[in-house]
């Protein structure tokens, strides 16, 4: 952890989302200030039990996710027990085609899974004013 004026920065390594058969080190981010804190997965595996020990009870304000955390129903029941205030998801790809259909599955499944019980923001272009937390 360090500690930056009133924010404090906690890292933890976590394994990587499976890629190519590659070892790929990797880390999420805790951000704390007085009244806020924020919850960066990253490319971490979609493991519910490995994010709770992480937060070992703290609820974060604001989570950013992949779309792989978004669909996977572990971690699905695992933001909805955390109940932020906002989830951020980001790393969709950007094809205008959308080959690989994922583009089109993360609109489905926030729609469906997350709207009716936490603001979710699809991030789709950069740079992208996320609003006040």
């Amino acid at each position: 952890t360090v500690q930056c004026g009133p924010f404090s920065v906690s890292w933890y390594e976590t394994e990587h989302l499976p890629y190519k058969d590659a070892q790929v080190r990797h880390a999420v981010f805790l951000i704390k200030t007085e009244n806020c804190a924020i919850y960066i997965l990253a490319d971490a595996i979609p493991d519910a039990e490995v994010h709770r020990k992480i937060l070992n009870g703290i609820k974060p304000d604001v989570i950013f996710v992949n779309p792989m955390h978004l669909s996977n129903p572990a971690m699905r029941e695992f933001l909805h027990e955390l109940m932020p205030k906002h989830i951020y998801t980001y790393h969709i790809p950007t094809d205008p085609e959308d080959r690989t259909g994922m583009r089109r599955k993360t609109i489905r499944t926030a729609a469906r899974d997350y709207q009716k019980t936490v603001p979710i923001t699809l991030v789709t272009e950069f740079p992208m004013y996320l609003g006040e937390v």
